[in-house]
């Protein structure tokens, strides 16, 4: 949700802080729920095309043309070319960083299953979470890896045995 909305969503009943906390729960488990739906519905369309690059492709497509209107209506312009100047080289790798997960998922979620494939993706993202706030990576702010966060991310990995034996 763009911050200029948060405080209309919210924020005249809850006030700043927590408006963008309860924003922000809100957005990740609609997030959430549609990246457990993704893989499922890029890998059946897989399956149609000609392709599974293809799906992948179809997904990106939609995706640019949905966060091109995005773009016009809230911000109300297009990045220019020279915005670009001053980005380091590793912020421009996100795009390919998504081709990647789309791809591997619509290939992999259809063979292993939606709970298999989201379980290694959870561990996986936290432990990277915690490892690039520990150093502070990829723009992340410095947050040590306590022994309480690894303990959280002990426990998830747990979770996620409990789930593939279950």
């Amino acid at each position: 949700m763009p911050d200029a909305l948060v405080p209309l969503a919210v924020g005249p009943l809850l006030g700043p802080g927590v408006a963008v906390w309860a924003a922000a729960i809100v957005a990740g488990t609609i997030s959430g729920f549609a990246l457990a739906c993704q893989p499922g519905v890029n890998g059946a369309l897989g399956k149609i095309l000609t392709h599974r690059l293809h799906a992948s492709l179809t997904s990106f497509t939609v995706g640019l043309s949905c966060t091109l209107v995005a773009c016009l209506l809230i911000a109300r312009s297009l990045p220019k070319a020279s915005d670009y100047a001053a980005a380091p080289w590793w912020t421009l790798t996100g795009g390919a960083i998504g081709s990647f997960l789309v791809t591997a998922s619509l290939i992999f979620a259809p063979r292993v299953g939606a709970g298999a494939w989201l379980g290694i993706l959870v561990v996986s993202q936290l432990t990277g979470a915690v490892v690039l706030d520990h150093w502070g990576l990829a723009g992340y702010d410095i947050r040590p890896a306590t022994w309480v966060r690894l303990a959280g991310v002990g426990l998830m990995i747990g979770g996620v045995v409990l789930v593939l034996k279950g």
